[in-house]
């Protein structure tokens, strides 16, 4: 009985993981009226976003154009966020067939203020990755986004295309990102 208990506790676990996090540290899948809802108001829209990097460099959307966007949704306090951030590292700097993106919204939901994002991330030492700054929480309201990582697709031409929650492989990605060219 100990034991059932116990593999039924690994399986519980590696589920949560497989999903991602949600505020507050729980795996979490977005209700899939709500996820839906999100996806819809943006569907068939072209998009616009404008964000600053980590450097201050500004980053638009549009700058973009003509090849897909793959855009991953993150916090620090996601322990399957930060254990994906070596295959990130590794993704943001080979993919030449779409563009590679990742967003943080400091002081929201348990991320740490950018300041003291910046200073923990410099640690990491990590060179490819683009880590745009969503201080107003714009692509966590404008795509319903309640569960960490999360990705968000756009085509060529800036428009939404799809989300996903939890974690993604390199492959699962590049699979997405295919569809799109």
């Amino acid at each position: 009985m100990k034991r059932i208990l116990m593999i039924t506790g690994v399986i519980a676990l590696s589920m949560a993981l497989l999903v991602g996090c949600a505020p507050g540290g729980t795996a979490n899948e977005q209700p899939a009226d709500e996820q839906a809802a999100a996806e819809e108001s943006a569907a068939d829209m072209q998009y616009a976003f404008e964000f600053k990097d980590l450097d201050g460099n500004t980053h638009k959307l549009s700058d973009y154009a003509g090849k897909p966007v793959y855009l991953k949704v993150w916090a620090s306090w996601c322990t399957v966020c930060t254990r994906s951030l070596p295959e990130t590292e590794e993704a943001s700097g080979s993919v030449e067939d779409y563009h590679y993106l990742t967003v943080i919204s400091p002081d929201y939901q348990g991320e740490m203020p950018l300041e003291d994002f910046k200073a923990w991330y410099a640690e990491l030492e990590y060179e490819n990755i683009v880590v745009l700054v969503d201080e107003n929480q714009q692509i966590i309201k404008d795509f319903g986004v309640q569960a960490f990582p999360s990705q968000v697709f756009f085509d060529t031409e800036g428009n939404f295309a799809g989300g996903r929650i939890g974690l993604m492989s390199k492959e699962q990605i590049a699979t997405e990102m295919e569809k799109l060219a």
